[in-house]
């Protein structure tokens, strides 16, 4: 109906069926140095989330996030680096999990990567923080147990390359289904509250000429996305309508 009634472009996205599903990478459509870092805390904080709902326990304490961000951030740097299909999020988690220190080090030190200021800045934080390999021990079990998300190979296929924009949606009439199990949601949420932020990325920093109407049925199963409260209080202005699907106060609340 949408396609041959409305004559809208149709595009669906279902990252836990590759075969029926577009291709979207996180890392590929990061613009700037600050969306890669954001991208890293966005990850790491519903990773966690994730991982206290599955496992019913407490959540990662925020100071073993905090020291695990700047090396995830750093390996994404890196990752962004390569020629596809390195230039993914899996490929900057399996460097940081199968590599010693001293590897990446000489990775990120040699001369390709050694005037990479973002990958550097990033990478000298966490050497402040590591101190011991004990510490260093930890911070990757951090990662491991919140980035469960790209050990999936459905995810890793539908990231490893991006076959539409969300830069695209203002110059031609486009609808687009986000659709999973809904008992999948937690487990997505890292993925999708990632995917959720860049779109309102895009959308505000393309021009107004078309409006952008947002219907996020469920809007809790979407995990937290970073400053969301501002975002639906400012969009108006960029000539988006944004509707919130939830079941209780208490959801509203959260």
């Amino acid at each position: 109906y949408q396609q041959k009634v409305c004559g809208r472009k149709v595009i669906r996205f279902a990252p836990l069926d590759p075969v029926n599903s577009e291709r979207f990478n996180l890392l590929e459509n990061c613009k700037t140095a600050q969306e890669v870092v954001e991208l890293a805390s966005c990850l790491l904080m519903n990773g966690s989330l994730y991982f206290r709902i599955q496992t019913g326990g407490k959540a990662d304490d925020a100071n073993w996030l905090n020291m695990a961000k700047p090396l995830l951030a750093a390996a994404m740097f890196f990752a962004k680096e390569q020629d596809a299909p390195y230039n993914t999020i899996e490929y900057a988690i399996e460097l940081l999990l199968n590599c010693e220190f001293k590897v990446l080090e000489n990775l990120f030190n040699s001369d390709k990567y050694i005037n990479n200021r973002n990958l550097h800045r990033q990478w000298s934080i966490f050497k402040m923080v590591r101190k011991a390999e004990q510490t260093e021990a930890s911070i990757k079990i951090t990662l491991a147990a919140n980035m469960q998300i790209f050990m999936d190979s459905n995810i890793n296929i539908v990231d490893q390359k991006s076959t539409f924009s969300f830069d695209d949606f203002r110059n031609e009439e486009t609808i687009i289904y986000i659709t999973y199990p809904s008992h999948k949601a937690a487990y997505l949420s890292p993925y999708m509250a990632s995917i959720t932020s860049k779109m309102f990325e895009a959308f505000l920093e393309s021009s107004y000429d078309m409006p952008i109407h947002i219907f996020a049925d469920e809007m809790a199963n979407l995990g937290l996305i970073p400053n969301i409260s501002n975002l639906v209080s400012t969009i108006r202005s960029a000539k988006i309508s944004f509707t919130a699907g939830l079941q209780s106060m208490t959801q509203l609340n959260q």
